[in-house]
Protein backbone atom coordinates (compact mmCIF):
# COMPACT_ATOMS: atom_id res chain seq x y z
CA UNK A 1 0.00 0.00 0.00
CA UNK A 2 1.16 3.37 -0.75
CA UNK A 3 0.67 6.76 1.51
CA UNK A 4 -2.21 8.84 0.50
CA UNK A 5 -0.17 11.83 -1.09
CA UNK A 6 1.76 8.88 -3.53
CA UNK A 7 -2.16 7.33 -4.54
CA UNK A 8 -3.73 11.14 -5.03
CA UNK A 9 -0.26 11.44 -7.84
CA UNK A 10 -1.13 8.29 -9.59
CA UNK A 11 -5.05 9.00 -10.03
CA UNK A 12 -4.55 12.61 -11.33
CA UNK A 13 -2.05 10.98 -13.99
CA UNK A 14 -4.14 8.69 -15.15
CA UNK A 15 -7.85 10.59 -14.64
CA UNK A 16 -6.48 13.82 -14.93
CA UNK A 17 -7.83 15.34 -12.17
CA UNK A 18 -7.57 15.09 -8.24
CA UNK A 19 -9.55 12.28 -6.33
CA UNK A 20 -12.26 13.18 -4.03
CA UNK A 21 -12.93 11.84 -0.95
CA UNK A 22 -15.68 9.06 -1.92
CA UNK A 23 -13.20 7.98 -4.36
CA UNK A 24 -10.27 8.09 -1.80
CA UNK A 25 -12.33 6.08 1.02
CA UNK A 26 -12.77 3.19 -1.77
CA UNK A 27 -9.23 3.21 -2.60
CA UNK A 28 -8.62 3.10 1.50
CA UNK A 29 -11.44 0.03 1.69
CA UNK A 30 -9.72 -1.81 -1.57
CA UNK A 31 -6.24 -1.69 0.55
CA UNK A 32 -4.81 0.69 -2.10
CA UNK A 33 -4.40 3.34 0.35
CA UNK A 34 -2.48 3.49 3.62
CA UNK A 35 -4.78 5.78 5.58
CA UNK A 36 -2.99 8.74 7.70
CA UNK A 37 -1.81 7.41 11.29
CA UNK A 38 -3.51 10.26 13.49
CA UNK A 39 -1.48 8.97 16.79
CA UNK A 40 1.73 10.40 14.73
CA UNK A 41 -0.10 13.81 13.74
CA UNK A 42 -1.42 14.70 17.35
CA UNK A 43 1.84 15.18 18.65
CA UNK A 44 2.64 17.85 16.31
CA UNK A 45 -0.32 19.43 16.67
CA UNK A 46 0.46 19.51 20.44
CA UNK A 47 4.23 20.45 19.99
CA UNK A 48 3.61 23.67 17.69
CA UNK A 49 0.23 24.57 20.57
CA UNK A 50 3.19 23.93 23.41
CA UNK A 51 5.53 25.96 21.02
CA UNK A 52 3.16 28.59 20.30
CA UNK A 53 2.36 29.52 24.29
CA UNK A 54 6.14 28.71 25.10
CA UNK A 55 7.07 32.00 22.21
CA UNK A 56 4.40 34.22 23.33
CA UNK A 57 5.56 33.74 27.24
CA UNK A 58 9.15 34.52 26.04
CA UNK A 59 7.86 37.51 23.77
CA UNK A 60 6.14 38.92 26.97
CA UNK A 61 9.22 38.56 29.24
CA UNK A 62 11.50 40.01 26.44
CA UNK A 63 8.97 43.25 26.29
CA UNK A 64 8.96 43.41 29.87
CA UNK A 65 12.88 42.81 30.58
CA UNK A 66 13.33 46.02 27.99
CA UNK A 67 10.29 48.08 30.42
CA UNK A 68 12.31 47.68 33.15
CA UNK A 69 16.09 48.32 31.40
CA UNK A 70 14.65 51.71 29.86
CA UNK A 71 12.60 52.40 32.86
CA UNK A 72 14.38 51.59 36.17
CA UNK A 73 11.97 51.40 39.25
CA UNK A 74 13.88 52.62 42.17
CA UNK A 75 14.50 49.54 44.45
CA UNK A 76 12.30 48.99 47.78
CA UNK A 77 14.84 49.42 50.19
CA UNK A 78 15.88 52.81 48.65
CA UNK A 79 12.13 53.84 48.70
CA UNK A 80 12.33 52.34 52.67
CA UNK A 81 14.94 54.67 53.07
CA UNK A 82 13.92 57.73 51.48
CA UNK A 83 10.94 57.54 53.47
CA UNK A 84 12.64 56.87 56.95
CA UNK A 85 14.98 60.08 56.27
CA UNK A 86 12.29 62.05 55.13
CA UNK A 87 9.91 61.30 58.14
CA UNK A 88 11.69 59.76 60.99
CA UNK A 89 14.75 61.23 60.89
CA UNK A 90 13.30 64.57 61.75
CA UNK A 91 11.45 63.35 65.10
CA UNK A 92 15.25 61.88 66.06
CA UNK A 93 16.79 65.06 65.95
CA UNK A 94 14.18 66.89 68.10
CA UNK A 95 14.14 63.87 70.36
CA UNK A 96 18.15 64.04 70.12
CA UNK A 97 18.08 67.96 71.27
CA UNK A 98 15.37 67.35 73.63
CA UNK A 99 17.28 65.26 75.47
CA UNK A 100 20.22 67.09 75.45
CA UNK A 101 18.06 70.46 76.54
CA UNK A 102 16.58 68.39 79.48
CA UNK A 103 20.22 66.96 80.66
CA UNK A 104 21.03 70.53 81.01
CA UNK A 105 18.49 71.61 82.43
CA UNK A 106 18.74 68.86 85.28
CA UNK A 107 22.65 69.59 85.37
CA UNK A 108 22.08 73.61 86.13
CA UNK A 109 19.37 72.03 88.97
CA UNK A 110 21.76 70.13 90.58
CA UNK A 111 24.55 72.93 90.53
CA UNK A 112 21.83 75.64 91.98
CA UNK A 113 20.90 73.02 94.51
CA UNK A 114 24.36 72.47 95.86
CA UNK A 115 25.24 75.97 96.21
CA UNK A 116 25.44 77.38 99.50
CA UNK A 117 22.26 79.59 100.83
CA UNK A 118 24.17 82.85 100.96
CA UNK A 119 25.55 82.28 97.52
CA UNK A 120 22.24 81.26 95.84
CA UNK A 121 20.67 84.92 97.45
CA UNK A 122 23.98 86.68 95.98
CA UNK A 123 23.37 85.25 92.68
CA UNK A 124 19.20 86.12 92.99
CA UNK A 125 20.19 89.81 94.03
CA UNK A 126 22.46 89.92 90.99
CA UNK A 127 19.70 88.48 88.56
CA UNK A 128 16.90 91.32 90.13
CA UNK A 129 19.57 94.03 89.69
CA UNK A 130 19.86 93.23 85.77
CA UNK A 131 16.10 93.43 86.10
CA UNK A 132 15.63 96.62 88.14
CA UNK A 133 18.75 98.78 87.95
CA UNK A 134 17.26 101.42 90.21
CA UNK A 135 17.77 98.66 92.99
CA UNK A 136 20.32 99.37 95.87
CA UNK A 137 20.63 95.67 96.92
CA UNK A 138 24.05 95.45 95.85
CA UNK A 139 25.41 98.98 97.52
CA UNK A 140 23.65 97.19 100.83
CA UNK A 141 26.04 96.59 103.41
CA UNK A 142 23.94 93.89 104.62
CA UNK A 143 21.61 91.66 102.82
CA UNK A 144 18.80 89.14 104.31
CA UNK A 145 16.43 85.93 103.35
CA UNK A 146 13.33 85.19 104.91
CA UNK A 147 11.82 81.84 103.58
CA UNK A 148 8.04 81.49 103.68
CA UNK A 149 7.72 77.85 106.02
CA UNK A 150 10.52 75.46 105.15
CA UNK A 151 11.34 76.73 101.32
CA UNK A 152 14.63 78.27 101.83
CA UNK A 153 15.08 80.79 99.18
CA UNK A 154 12.25 78.80 96.77
CA UNK A 155 9.73 80.78 98.66
CA UNK A 156 10.12 83.79 100.42
CA UNK A 157 11.44 87.46 100.43
CA UNK A 158 14.95 89.35 100.63
CA UNK A 159 15.53 92.54 102.77
CA UNK A 160 17.83 95.27 103.30
CA UNK A 161 18.47 99.14 103.77
CA UNK A 162 19.30 101.96 101.41
CA UNK A 163 21.93 104.51 102.72
CA UNK A 164 19.05 106.68 104.24
CA UNK A 165 18.18 103.75 105.98
CA UNK A 166 14.84 102.59 104.36
CA UNK A 167 14.09 98.91 104.06
CA UNK A 168 13.54 97.45 101.20
CA UNK A 169 11.60 94.14 99.89
CA UNK A 170 11.47 91.79 97.02
CA UNK A 171 9.63 88.71 96.95
CA UNK A 172 10.77 85.44 95.36
CA UNK A 173 9.35 82.19 94.37
CA UNK A 174 11.12 79.70 92.29
CA UNK A 175 9.23 76.94 90.97
CA UNK A 176 11.73 74.19 89.06
CA UNK A 177 13.97 76.38 86.93
CA UNK A 178 11.65 79.63 86.52
CA UNK A 179 12.53 82.43 88.90
CA UNK A 180 9.74 84.71 89.41
CA UNK A 181 10.42 88.22 91.35
CA UNK A 182 7.78 90.55 93.02
CA UNK A 183 8.35 94.70 94.19
CA UNK A 184 7.43 97.69 94.08
CA UNK A 185 8.74 99.45 91.12
CA UNK A 186 9.79 102.40 90.82
CA UNK A 187 6.41 104.47 89.38
CA UNK A 188 5.74 103.07 93.35
CA UNK A 189 3.37 99.85 91.56
CA UNK A 190 3.75 96.53 92.37
CA UNK A 191 5.77 94.63 89.31
CA UNK A 192 6.42 90.90 88.65
CA UNK A 193 9.52 89.70 86.54
CA UNK A 194 11.01 86.56 85.64
CA UNK A 195 14.24 84.64 84.91
CA UNK A 196 15.72 81.33 84.79
CA UNK A 197 18.33 79.55 87.15
CA UNK A 198 20.24 78.57 83.87
CA UNK A 199 20.44 82.24 82.75
CA UNK A 200 21.77 83.80 86.35
CA UNK A 201 24.20 80.69 86.64
CA UNK A 202 25.79 81.44 82.83
CA UNK A 203 25.68 85.04 83.66
CA UNK A 204 26.92 85.58 87.25
CA UNK A 205 28.67 81.71 88.03
CA UNK A 206 30.01 80.93 84.41
CA UNK A 207 33.73 82.32 84.82
CA UNK A 208 36.20 82.52 87.52
CA UNK A 209 35.17 86.39 87.88
CA UNK A 210 31.82 86.28 87.54
CA UNK A 211 32.28 83.35 90.94
CA UNK A 212 34.13 85.70 92.59
CA UNK A 213 31.67 88.75 92.49
CA UNK A 214 29.05 86.33 93.05
CA UNK A 215 31.24 84.76 96.12
CA UNK A 216 32.21 88.80 97.30
CA UNK A 217 28.69 89.36 97.32
CA UNK A 218 27.84 86.48 99.34
CA UNK A 219 29.52 88.13 102.54
CA UNK A 220 26.81 90.43 102.67
CA UNK A 221 24.50 87.84 103.63
CA UNK A 222 23.47 87.91 107.40
CA UNK A 223 20.43 86.44 109.58
CA UNK A 224 17.43 88.96 109.82
CA UNK A 225 17.65 89.27 113.22
CA UNK A 226 21.49 90.47 112.15
CA UNK A 227 20.17 92.64 109.72
CA UNK A 228 17.40 94.83 111.83
CA UNK A 229 20.14 95.25 114.89
CA UNK A 230 22.72 96.68 111.69
CA UNK A 231 20.13 99.39 111.53
CA UNK A 232 19.73 100.24 115.08
CA UNK A 233 21.71 104.09 115.56
CA UNK A 234 23.99 102.31 117.88
CA UNK A 235 26.19 104.33 120.55
CA UNK A 236 29.08 106.05 118.96
CA UNK A 237 32.58 106.13 120.89
CA UNK A 238 33.25 109.33 122.66
CA UNK A 239 37.36 109.49 121.69
CA UNK A 240 37.45 113.10 123.68
CA UNK A 241 35.18 112.17 126.59
CA UNK A 242 37.10 108.71 127.03
CA UNK A 243 40.46 110.53 127.22
CA UNK A 244 39.65 112.46 129.88
CA UNK A 245 38.11 109.84 131.81
CA UNK A 246 34.42 109.22 131.11
CA UNK A 247 33.76 105.83 129.49
CA UNK A 248 30.43 105.86 129.74
CA UNK A 249 30.13 105.39 125.93
CA UNK A 250 32.44 102.01 126.35
CA UNK A 251 30.13 100.78 128.83
CA UNK A 252 28.28 97.82 127.97
CA UNK A 253 29.12 94.23 126.77
CA UNK A 254 31.35 93.36 123.59
CA UNK A 255 31.52 90.42 121.42
CA UNK A 256 34.48 89.23 118.90
CA UNK A 257 34.13 87.05 116.12
CA UNK A 258 35.61 84.15 118.30
CA UNK A 259 32.53 84.33 120.73
CA UNK A 260 34.51 86.21 123.40
CA UNK A 261 32.49 88.94 125.37
CA UNK A 262 34.09 91.37 127.28
CA UNK A 263 31.46 93.71 130.17
CA UNK A 264 33.03 97.15 130.79
CA UNK A 265 31.56 98.52 133.64
CA UNK A 266 30.80 102.31 134.31
CA UNK A 267 32.92 102.37 137.77
CA UNK A 268 36.11 100.54 135.54
CA UNK A 269 35.71 97.72 135.58
CA UNK A 270 35.96 94.71 133.15
CA UNK A 271 35.21 91.21 133.06
CA UNK A 272 35.04 88.87 130.35
CA UNK A 273 33.77 85.35 129.06
CA UNK A 274 36.73 83.70 126.46
CA UNK A 275 35.78 80.30 125.21
CA UNK A 276 33.23 80.15 127.22
CA UNK A 277 34.87 80.35 131.10
CA UNK A 278 34.21 83.44 133.22
CA UNK A 279 37.08 84.86 133.84
CA UNK A 280 37.53 86.45 137.28
CA UNK A 281 40.17 88.72 137.00
CA UNK A 282 39.28 92.44 137.37
CA UNK A 283 40.80 94.50 135.23
CA UNK A 284 40.93 98.60 135.32
CA UNK A 285 40.40 100.56 132.73
CA UNK A 286 43.09 103.56 132.77
CA UNK A 287 41.22 107.17 133.46
CA UNK A 288 43.36 108.92 131.16
CA UNK A 289 43.43 107.94 127.53
CA UNK A 290 46.31 108.19 124.63
CA UNK A 291 46.39 108.89 121.05
CA UNK A 292 48.55 107.73 118.19
CA UNK A 293 47.32 106.64 114.69
CA UNK A 294 44.66 104.94 116.56
CA UNK A 295 43.29 106.56 119.28
CA UNK A 296 43.27 103.74 122.78
CA UNK A 297 43.01 103.60 126.20
CA UNK A 298 45.21 101.41 128.71
CA UNK A 299 44.06 98.03 130.85
CA UNK A 300 45.48 97.01 133.95
CA UNK A 301 44.74 94.21 136.18
CA UNK A 302 44.66 94.39 140.00
CA UNK A 303 46.06 91.42 139.96
CA UNK A 304 50.07 90.94 140.75
CA UNK A 305 51.86 89.13 137.50
CA UNK A 306 49.05 89.82 135.40
CA UNK A 307 50.40 91.76 132.24
CA UNK A 308 48.63 94.80 130.74
CA UNK A 309 47.13 95.42 127.54
CA UNK A 310 45.08 98.00 125.31
CA UNK A 311 42.15 98.70 123.60
CA UNK A 312 42.13 100.24 120.02
CA UNK A 313 39.16 102.22 119.71
CA UNK A 314 37.46 103.04 116.54
CA UNK A 315 34.37 104.83 115.87
CA UNK A 316 31.75 104.73 112.96
CA UNK A 317 33.76 105.31 109.49
CA UNK A 318 37.48 105.13 111.25
CA UNK A 319 39.31 103.01 109.68
CA UNK A 320 42.59 101.35 110.64
CA UNK A 321 45.67 102.93 108.70
CA UNK A 322 47.54 99.76 108.92
CA UNK A 323 44.85 97.66 107.29
CA UNK A 324 40.85 97.69 107.99
CA UNK A 325 39.09 93.81 107.96
CA UNK A 326 36.53 95.36 110.57
CA UNK A 327 32.67 96.69 109.48
CA UNK A 328 33.44 100.10 109.80
CA UNK A 329 29.75 101.23 110.17
CA UNK A 330 30.05 100.54 113.68
CA UNK A 331 31.42 101.52 116.57
CA UNK A 332 34.64 98.27 117.43
CA UNK A 333 36.93 98.04 119.82
CA UNK A 334 40.09 95.44 119.69
CA UNK A 335 42.34 94.48 122.36
CA UNK A 336 45.79 94.27 121.43
CA UNK A 337 49.62 95.13 122.71
CA UNK A 338 50.90 96.05 119.24
CA UNK A 339 48.87 97.90 116.21
CA UNK A 340 48.31 96.58 113.22
CA UNK A 341 46.63 95.57 110.51
CA UNK A 342 43.90 93.43 113.03
CA UNK A 343 42.11 89.64 111.65
CA UNK A 344 38.38 90.57 111.73
CA UNK A 345 37.71 88.08 114.63
CA UNK A 346 39.97 89.97 116.77
CA UNK A 347 37.69 93.30 116.53
CA UNK A 348 34.82 93.58 119.31
CA UNK A 349 31.15 95.20 118.57
CA UNK A 350 28.38 96.30 120.98
CA UNK A 351 26.53 93.05 121.94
Amino acid sequence: MINKKTWEKSFRQVNGRVPDEKEYQKAVLQGLVREPDTRTRNPKKTYIIIGIIVGAFLLISITFLSTLLLFPVPKSNHTKNFNTSSVESVPSSSSSSQSSSLDTSQKDLTTWQNLPLNEQIALLAQSYTAINPQTSILSADKIAMTANSDRSVNDGFIQWYDNTHTLHRLDVLIDNETISFSYIGPTGQSERKKDKISTILSTYFQTNTAKQTTEALALKMVTPVELYKSNVSEKDLDIAAISNGDISSLVGSWENGNGDIITINADHSMSSVQSGQQVSTNLKIATKGSESKIPYIAVASDSPGFGGFVFALFKIDFKNPYGDQSDSKRPRIAATQNPGNFTPDTYYYRK
